[in-house]
């Protein structure tokens, strides 16, 4: 279980560093990163985040905050201090 986030007007870097982003488990609001891993796919819009394997999942009715900050990114913002994409945790 995991998220998928896709940007089409930016390309992540080849590899996103551990204090790059933030995993944000909304239920007991922690950060839950080191549960995770993460990788670019090779055209570099779009990232992949998964447990780590038998670590767990993030249960029903909950939602996940992944903040990204700008050098996680090919080319940096001026004036943004991060992004941030909120995605609830529910299959579809």
């Amino acid at each position: 279980m995991g998220v998928v986030i896709t940007v089409s007007d930016k390309q992540f870097t080849p590899v996103i560093r551990d204090d790059q982003i933030a995993i944000i488990e909304e239920k007991h609001d922690r950060d839950i990163k080191d549960s995770m891993e993460w990788t670019v796919d090779s055209d570099r819009h779009t990232l992949r985040i998964v447990f780590k394997p038998g670590v767990g999942d993030f249960g029903s009715g909950n939602t996940v905050t992944v903040r990204l900050f700008p050098r996680a990114f090919e080319s940096v913002s001026e004036g943004v201090n991060y992004y941030e994409w909120r995605i609830p945790t529910d299959p579809l």
